[in-house]
């Protein structure tokens, strides 16, 4: 390696750079961070009125039923999860009814940047009305909670929530519906008690051995030639 005038070769120079950009390229990305404000503030409710009207009411979604209650992530885990009902909407819907959950779904579409694992969410099924009615308070609720967030610090950095935690072991025992359990119970015979097994083993060689033997008593009877006594024979006169 040449030194020129305390000035290093223009390959080592190059050479620095390389490992500098490759360094920095290969950094993971951090998602989920946020120097503004992703929510406004505006009157969510206006926007799901709008779109009630267009709705049954009995119409299934699902909604998540083990969803840890982490105080910092629960807010955007419940942001994610009501922006894939709305994305799953939109796929099913009309012309006419799309253009209104798109609008409502404008709201939420900021939480794809954090790219969430939601592989652990076990869901329950609700109607659509109770799926909506919570969410326009509880949009404004978070609105107002990142709002506090970034006024006290630069960025309001959620990089630790991209993935979702759920109760412990709540999505891996398998549920049982009531009416599975009532089938169950309808087709399954009572137990036996190891007392009762035990005497109908007993029983049933000793009723054997009875009725063999009222089955050979007529049978006897009937082998045997019948005995005559002297004195049941007439005389015979003799010529």
């Amino acid at each position: 390696m040449t030194w020129h005038h305390g000035i290093p070769d223009s390959s080592v120079v190059l050479l620095l750079l390389l490992v500098v950009v490759f360094s920095a390229a290969s950094e993971p990305k951090k998602v989920c961070i946020f120097q503004d404000p992703p929510l406004q503030t505006t009157s969510f409710s206006d926007d799901f009125e709008e779109l009630k009207k267009y709705l049954l009411f009995d119409y299934p979604v699902f909604v998540p039923s083990n969803l840890k209650p982490d105080e910092f992530c629960l807010g955007l885990w419940k942001v994610h999860l009501i922006d894939r009902n709305l994305h799953s909407m939109i796929q099913v819907s009309g012309s006419s009814l799309k253009k209104y959950i798109q609008k409502i779904r404008h709201h939420t579409t900021f939480i794809n940047e954090c790219k969430i694992n939601d592989r652990c969410v076990a869901f329950e099924r609700t109607n659509i009305s109770q799926f909506l009615e919570p969410i326009p308070s509880f949009l404004m609720s978070l609105a107002n909670w990142m709002e506090n967030l970034l006024e006290n610090s630069s960025a309001a950095d959620f990089h630790n929530c991209t993935t979702i935690q759920c109760l412990p072991d709540s999505y891996t025992t398998p549920t049982i519906s009531p009416s599975a359990q009532k089938h169950e119970m309808n087709h399954t015979s009572p137990p036996v008690s190891p007392g009762r097994a035990y005497w109908g083993l007993l029983i049933f060689p000793v009723f054997l051995l009875c009725s063999l033997s009222v089955l050979r008593i007529p049978c006897r009877r009937c082998q045997t030639p019948p005995s005559f006594r002297e004195t049941d024979m007439e005389p015979v006169e003799v010529l």
